[in-house]
């Protein structure tokens, strides 16, 4: 599939593409979609919370639930916490594999700090 590089325009495709597509869902709080207000995820509410066991169990459903929803090209296999909202820059990575009907891939998506 392909698509348009949100910084630069260029056309994008295949894991470039899902990479984007992937970041956005994710960034995107519910509701903030003119038209579209189910788009995007609750995890940019969450990744500010306290890094507790409770809370990430909350990100990573509210991650698969969105890519669910907004992203068929993607099977997720596993989504880890690389780092939480507490560490020194106030940043917070998830590390989403899975599967296209291609490829395995391996995905990251940052938040907070410079994100």
């Amino acid at each position: 599939m392909k698509g348009m590089c949100a910084k630069t325009g260029k056309v994008l495709e295949g894991i470039a593409h899902l990479q984007q597509s992937v970041s956005d869902i994710l960034r995107t709080p519910v509701g903030t979609r003119i038209e579209r207000r189910s788009y995007g995820s609750d995890v940019p509410e969450l990744i500010d919370q306290p890094d507790t066991p409770y809370t990430r169990i909350r990100v990573f459903s509210a991650a698969a639930h969105a890519l669910g929803l907004w992203e068929p090209r993607l099977r997720i296999t596993e989504i880890k916490m690389i780092s939480m909202a507490t560490d020194s820059k106030g940043k917070a990575m998830l590390q989403i594999d899975g599967q296209t009907t291609d490829n395995a891939v391996s995905l990251s998506v940052s938040f907070g700090g410079n994100a």
